[in-house]
């Protein structure tokens, strides 16, 4: 199974998804330092620094590429709550 993680911070709740078996190939945030940090905790995925905004499907689609490179794929799309 394949981990995406919105909000994804640094990646604290993504290494949790690894620790118990997912691949994790995606992470997205607005915070380009916290990405950084994602990025050197999972270099093998895709970052994309964003801001989401909640009420569209535009943080999906921007994941777009990675969904389709694991088409066959079980997927599970995590979106942790927003830091303010």
């Amino acid at each position: 199974m394949i981990w995406l993680d919105y909000f994804c911070g640094g990646g604290l709740c993504a290494a949790g998804a690894r620790a118990v078996g997912y691949s994790v190939v995606y992470g997205q945030d607005a915070e380009t330092k916290a990405l950084q940090v994602f990025k050197r905790n999972f270099p093998d995925s895709t970052t994309t620094a964003a801001k989401i905004n909640m009420s569209s499907l535009k943080p999906i689609k921007q994941a777009q590429n990675v969904i389709d490179a694991h088409a066959g794929a079980r997927k599970h799309h995590h979106f942790s709550p927003p830091c303010t």
